[in-house]
């Protein structure tokens, strides 16, 4: 994998925990400016990882 997959991992997880502390002890305020701001992340994330494992799927295909 790239070098960048763990790097990129320890930044969304703390992300991730501190969504979900925010959840259950803030206003519907917080909600409403950390909600958008972590599905934009997810998002991404989840684009990146899309592009590693069609990055490996093509690499298996050329070389197998």
């Amino acid at each position: 994998m790239d070098p960048i997959f763990p790097f990129s991992l320890s930044l969304f997880l703390p992300k991730l925990c501190f969504y979900i502390f925010f959840s259950n002890s803030c206003s519907k305020f917080c909600l409403q400016i950390f909600v958008p701001i972590f599905l934009i992340d997810f998002f991404s994330f989840m684009h990146f990882l899309s592009i590693i494992y069609a990055h490996n799927f093509l690499y298996v295909i050329m070389f197998s």
